[in-house]
C-alpha cells in the first residue's frame, strides 16, 4: 500500500477534501467506521425528517458526487483508491 502524505496544497483542493471524508479518512484506526458514524449523526439531525423522495435524491447526489471527487483526487495524486 502506498502512503500518501496530505500537505496543505491538497487540503485546498475540494475534490481531495471530499474524497477523504472531510478529514475523517486520515484517522489512523478505523477511518471508514468513524466517517460512517459521523455521517449517520449528521444524517439523523439534518435529513431524517425530510420526505423519503428528498432523502433518496440527497443520497444519490452524495454517491455521484463522491464518485467524481474520488476520481479527481486519484488524478491529483496519481494513487489508486485501495
Amino acid at each position: 500500500m502506498t502512503e500518501v502524505r496530505f500537505t496543505d496544497r491538497y487540503w485546498r483542493k475540494p475534490a481531495v477534501f471530499v474524497s477523504i471524508g472531510f478529514g475523517t479518512g486520515l484517522f489512523p484506526r478505523a477511518p471508514g467506521t468513524f466517517a460512517s458514524l459521523i455521517l449517520a449523526v449528521v444524517w439523523w439531525f439534518l435529513v431524517a425528517n425530510l420526505q423519503d423522495t428528498v432523502q433518496w435524491m440527497i443520497l444519490l447526489l452524495i454517491i455521484v458526487g463522491g464518485f467524481f471527487a474520488v476520481r479527481r483526487a486519484i488524478n491529483a495524486h496519481g494513487v489508486a483508491d485501495e
